[in-house]
């Protein structure tokens, strides 16, 4: 992924902590990519999927 140059363009993000994965699929970093891979960064949820719902469902 530094090949990428993900880390430059978005320094918040930390891709050693972050879970990674390829077309919605889990992997680990040691992957080897085929060509058209869609890599994907799973960051942790802000809120509560089922809370924010019901938070916009009482406005």
């Amino acid at each position: 992924m530094s090949a990428s140059g993900i880390a430059d363009q978005f320094p918040d993000i930390d891709l050693a902590q972050q879970t990674i994965g390829i077309f919605g699929a889990v992997c680990t970093r040691d992957k080897v990519l085929a060509d058209g891979d869609r890599v994907e960064i799973y960051r942790p949820l802000r809120k509560n999927p089922m809370e924010a719902r019901r938070e916009r469902v009482q406005k």
